[in-house]
């Protein structure tokens, strides 16, 4: 999904050091006419759904509500996770890459996403990226909780570990499409 990053359709993309947000403001009415436009897909970073962890081997987790702001269906939505190894704070995070899990709901089974290594990364900063994860169908109108964890190993620094959640769907350009991201945030050691 790093190519989503380069079809945003809606919005300008700013890469600002070691992150990329959207700049500018709500979604319009339009992005739910253009279902593979920027939009298209709302995400919503659970701001009560955060645990931090301080050993390694055990989860943090953080959740976002994934809601389809469209009327179509999206037959199969995708996802990828990718975490800057410096942090907003300018902090290098150190280490092997986390372990990162995911599950639908907040009950579902959870599910082992492969997280690789880039350190040369897209630009100047080195980053950890899970690919793109193809995941379930999202209706007209209807929202998931997606629970992501993230577990960490002897040698990874404390830190607040930043990533950007990307979304798309298969039917947009195979997945490579943006169509709505937010952050998530996992707390080691602190």
């Amino acid at each position: 999904m790093r190519v989503m990053l380069r079809r945003i359709t809606a919005g300008a993309a700013v890469v600002a050091g070691v992150g990329v947000s959207v700049v500018g403001g709500p979604v319009s009415a339009h992005a739910a006419m253009a279902p593979c436009g920027y939009g298209g897909i709302t995400v919503k970073a659970d701001g009560t759904g955060m645990w931090g962890t301080k050993r390694p081997g055990q989860w943090a987790r953080h959740g976002a509500w994934i809601h389809n702001a469209t009327k179509v269906k999206y037959g199969q939505a995708v996802f990828n996770l990718l975490i800057p190894q410096v942090n907003p704070w300018g902090v290098h995070l150190r280490g092997p890459a986390p372990s990162v899990g995911w599950r639908i709901g907040h009950s579902g089974a959870w599910h082992t996403a492969k997280v690789t290594s880039h350190p040369k990364g897209d630009g100047p900063y080195a980053f950890w990226d899970t690919g793109d994860i193809r995941t379930w169908s999202l209706s007209a109108g209807q929202s998931r909780y997606l629970d992501v964890r993230m577990s960490f190993h002897k040698g990874n620094n404390a830190a607040i570990y930043m990533s950007l959640l990307e979304l798309g769907a298969v039917q947009c350009a195979g997945g490579a499409d943006l169509l709505g991201m937010d952050d998530l945030y996992f707390s080691y050691k602190l």
